[in-house]
């Protein structure tokens, strides 16, 4: 297969005042020979947790709810050890909750829900740490603050997200995924076929683990994702006090880097500031890079769970000369930021 067969990739890389065109390259549906293109929705995987966290703000600034809120006001009846645990410490995954992957029955064959993680973690009464006392990533909280989004506005989280930020934004194809929803121009995941002397990519779009909402279910496109990173720089979501609570490092992460609400945070070799996330689901693996003081965005979604996407990413930052400081390495043995990333989810 040459690359024009294969599943790839929808690159930007963006900065204020300059012009630089989308990179699409590949298929975003194998069967159709559908190639990919700027509007081309990717499912966004972890990524997806800036909306989630983004929602939650919003409620928040609306006098909804507060960070400081314990779950019990939420969830009742919930597990004794989760019920002082706030809101800001699921944003920062610093809850201590447990992880729901590891809960799902060996013998299960449906897709959960985030009501499902709910009933997983609930029955489960064991916590990590204390809750507060150190960062560890953690899908379940997002799962929990999808849900207690949707108690407080009393809309269902796909309609939550259209009406807060999808319309407003005009990201109008953006949407947050429902087993059975029509998803436009939709890139279906693929993986590498193995060791099959043929090579190629095998279906692999859907997981136990693809129909929960909050931690990873927002698809969307270079285009609109666009929209969605010039907002940023704009008060039209939430104020800029809560904006930039949210980038900033609310809890340590590694190596001088902090997790705000729903970004990782750290500082380029220049000491500006860098935002960054990534997202790895099934067949799709995606990274998202800002830097608010340079207007700069590299956004790489792709529906190829392979390495293919750190060498592009690392490729493109060593030619606009971006690295994040991380500490304990030096420039000969640090990651790559995609690999790096990876290792603190587990």
């Amino acid at each position: 297969m040459t690359p024009a067969e294969e599943p790839g990739f929808a690159m930007l890389a963006f900065q204020s005042g300059r012009n630089m065109q989308p990179e699409c390259t590949g298929l975003a549906n194998l069967e159709l020979k559908a190639p990919i293109t700027p509007l081309s929705n990717f499912r966004m995987a972890s990524v997806s947790k800036q909306f989630t966290a983004m929602s939650v703000l919003m409620l928040s600034e609306r006098k909804e709810l507060q960070l400081e809120d314990p779950l019990k006001r939420f969830f009742s009846p919930f597990a004794a050890n989760y019920r002082d645990i706030t809101i800001r410490q699921l944003l920062t995954h610093t809850s201590g909750i447990r992880d729901y992957e590891a809960l799902i029955p060996p013998a299960r064959r449906t897709q959960l829900l985030d009501e499902d993680v709910l009933e997983l973690v609930n029955a489960h009464k064991g916590l990590y740490f204390k809750p507060g006392q150190q960062f560890r990533y953690s899908n379940t909280g997002y799962c929990l603050l999808a849900l207690l989004a949707e108690k407080v506005s009393g809309k269902s989280f796909p309609a939550l997200m259209k009406s807060l930020i999808f319309d407003p934004l005009a990201m109008s194809t953006s949407l947050v995924y429902e087993p059975g929803c029509t998803i436009p121009q939709r890139a279906l995941g693929y993986v590498p076929a193995g060791d099959s002397s043929e090579g190629g990519f095998i279906l692999n779009d859907q997981s136990l683990t693809s129909a929960t909402k909050g931690d990873g279910g927002v698809y969307t496109s270079l285009v609109d994702y666009l929209k969605w990173h010039e907002a940023l720089f704009t008060e039209k979501l939430v104020s800029a006090g809560l904006l930039n609570a949210a980038f900033s490092s609310q809890a340590p992460v590694n190596n001088s880097v902090g997790y705000g609400y729903g970004w990782f945070s750290g500082r380029e070799k220049d000491g500006s500031q860098a935002l960054f996330h990534s997202g790895e689901t099934s067949g799709f693996l995606n990274i998202v890079y800002r830097n608010p003081s340079k207007k700069l965005l590299i956004a790489i979604f792709s529906n190829r769970n392979d390495g293919s996407i750190s060498q592009k990413f690392e490729a493109t930052a060593r030619r606009l000369n971006l690295a994040v400081r991380l500490e304990g390495f030096t420039a000969e043995n640090r990651p790559p930021l995609f690999n790096w990333l990876s290792e603190q989810y587990n």
